[in-house]
């Protein structure tokens, strides 16, 4: 998809879209007019508008903090998550990248491809783009989410430390779910990971870490997935 182009929409005092064609676009809006008593470093409401011509079809917020706010600071992916021939579109919101590690904090959102009035709730994911994915088994049509998370636990090969732990979401009907038939995927964060992932990081690639021989896979309650 295209990258979001500044835009002037009613009542926003600045905005961006992106075209999914056939008329409609996914635009965020921000407004600079907000309560006297609000703390400079409090998180600013984003709005978010799927749109058909001059009709609004759904809207929603998420809140970013200060250092995070612009009205391009998302992006939208097209991928057909129910398999029905009505590709839906999914926004990727980056609210939050945290110190240390830099580990980028996204929320999701699910445009429904077929009824675009339907909109997901939030799925949170962190380092989505690199690690965390939309993905397509060989010769399927359904694509599915791989969610990714940061979390310390200990598996029985492995041992105790930092793990990242993948879960894939299957959609359909405006809800995303966890795809019972996938196993949830783990490895643990170790020096050969680290450099693995600052290269992608640099190159803005992304990883097939899940495919990697370290990955162990399981079911939840593991105590990687808690």
């Amino acid at each position: 998809m295209s990258e979001p182009r500044d835009t002037a929409l009613p009542g926003c005092d600045g905005a961006a879209c992106v075209s999914l064609g056939t008329d409609r676009q996914v635009c965020s809006c921000i407004s600079h007019d907000r309560p006297p008593s609000t703390k400079p470093w409090s998180d600013v409401p984003v709005r978010f508008i799927v749109r058909k011509s001059d009709t609004d079809l759904a809207t929603w917020e998420v809140l970013v903090p200060p250092y995070m706010l612009s009205v391009k600071n998302f992006r939208v992916m097209k991928a057909d998550l129910d398999s029905d021939g009505n590709p839906e579109f999914v926004v990727e919101v980056w609210v939050s990248v945290s110190n240390g590690m830099a580990i980028s904090y996204s929320s999701l959102f699910v445009v429904d491809g077929r009824n675009p009035a339907t909109v997901s709730p939030a799925i949170p994911v962190e380092d989505f783009g690199i690690l965390g994915t939309l993905s397509r088994s060989l010769g399927g049509s359904q694509c599915r989410i791989l969610e990714t998370r940061w979390c310390y636990g200990s598996d029985p090969v492995r041992g105790p430390g930092l793990y990242l732990v993948g879960r894939w979401l299957g959609y359909r009907s405006g809800l995303v779910e966890i795809d019972a038939s996938r196993p949830t995927v783990c490895r643990r964060y170790l020096r050969s990971f680290e450099k693995e992932r600052n290269s992608a990081v640099a190159k803005a690639q992304r990883m097939r870490w899940f495919a990697d021989a370290r990955t162990s896979t399981g079911t939840c309650p593991d105590l990687p997935c808690r």
